[in-house]
């Protein structure tokens, strides 16, 4: 397993990368620098065939710009876990044999997530996505962005069938996709409504997990293993059950990164505009700051929190170092973080999937962030 010690010389060592930079080191230490190459490359030809039943040519042109402009430039992180999952589990003598299935699988996942984020920077009215404006800002996009993201949809469920139909996996596979949707549509929902209800007082740790596994743990983790346990066909309910619980902690920990990078974060470092604050969101944040402030600190918060001026923002901004919360995180993440590597050491060798998978896994949420964390402090 990677060491701790070594995540923090590596994340130390990246702080003065660009974005870009970042995003192809992270890349390549989830796959191996060949398949990475090859994985890139086989994006063109994995739209060209979900284009095949298309015939007129506007539709085909924007498909292609959707896809490419809401994909490329992301970290890719959910298709090449689902890769990586893929090539832990595949016997050696099927990995070339599927390695196309493998990536369309794997471009499809990314797709599915560009969906998920067209339609949450509309909702939450977000200017900047991986450093480049948002779809639906574009000139050319505007209230269009509501139809191509249902394209977007639809486009995945073409791929899916020009590469699996009449497979004996496909029926699992199209499954596996429809539960992620309702999963995550109902993350999407509940996460809006907890910013519209305004009822701060009443944020729980217990709604916080729920949104969570619904929003990130299910789509960002288990959803990719999922899918690699249905294409090498080594899925039982005791892999299920392993996955289900890893990913559950996983996803408490990159959401609880994610909120902490909204607020200390800029563009100019993470590529998004962070607006939790203004919209009011339930976030580790939140909790963790009413937790810890006394009445005073907790009057200000309610008066505050969940507005766009200005003034408000930058109070609430006080209020959380006022609390200690960047300590407070440093220590929470990290406990989380070794949670996870100790229940990992004690599996046992044959556990499907394997536990230096997990651990890799483990390993790269921790990464990702981390990268990004140490730039602040």
């Amino acid at each position: 397993m990677v060491s701790c010690k070594w995540l923090l010389k590596l994340t130390r060592s990246c702080a003065n990368w660009n974005v870009a930079q970042r995003q192809i080191q992270l890349k390549q230490t989830i796959v191996p620098h060949q398949t990475f190459v090859k994985y890139q490359n086989s994006l063109t030809s994995v739209i060209e065939k979900g284009l095949t039943n298309i015939s007129n040519p506007e539709i085909c042109t924007r498909l292609k710009k959707l896809t490419e402009y809401n994909i490329v430039s992301g970290k890719q992180i959910r298709g090449l876990l689902m890769i990586s999952a893929c090539d832990a589990l595949l016997k050696p003598e099927l990995k070339e044999e599927l390695q196309p299935q493998v990536f369309a699988l794997a471009w499809a996942i990314e797709m599915f997530h560009s969906y998920f984020l067209i339609t949450d920077d509309m909702e939450d009215g977000a200017t900047t996505r991986r450093g480049k404006t948002c779809w639906h800002l574009l000139p050319e996009v505007g209230s269009y962005a509501i139809n191509d993201a249902g394209m977007l949809r639809t486009f995945i469920s073409e791929i899916l069938m020009q590469y699996f139909g009449g497979q004996p996996v496909y029926p699992k596979i199209v499954d596996i996709f429809n539960k992620a949707y309702f999963k995550t549509h109902i993350g999407q929902f509940m996460d809006t409504m907890s910013c519209k209800n305004r009822d701060y007082l009443n944020f729980t740790m217990e709604k916080y997990i729920t949104i969570v596994i619904h929003k990130t743990s299910f789509y960002s983790y288990e959803f990719p293993i999922l899918l690699a346990l249905a294409l090498s066909n080594k899925g039982n309910e005791e892999a299920y059950k392993l996955v289900k619980s890893i990913c559950r902690d996983l996803g408490l920990l990159y959401q609880m990164q994610n909120d902490y990078l909204d607020y200390y974060e800029d563009e100019s470092v993470g590529g998004k505009s962070g607006t939790d604050i203004q919209e009011g969101k339930c976030t580790w944040l939140v909790l963790t700051a009413l937790e810890h402030c006394n009445l005073s600190q907790r009057q200000e918060f309610l008066h505050n929190y969940g507005k766009w001026e200005k003034e408000s923002v930058d109070r609430i901004r006080r209020l959380y170092k006022e609390l200690e919360l960047s300590k407070k995180y440093a220590q929470e993440k990290q406990k989380l973080y070794d949670t996870l590597c100790q229940r990992i050491n004690n599996l046992p060798e044959d556990v499907i999937p394997p536990s230096y998978f997990l651990a890799k896994l483990v390993n790269m949420v921790y990464t990702v962030k981390n990268i990004h964390y140490y730039e602040k402090i």
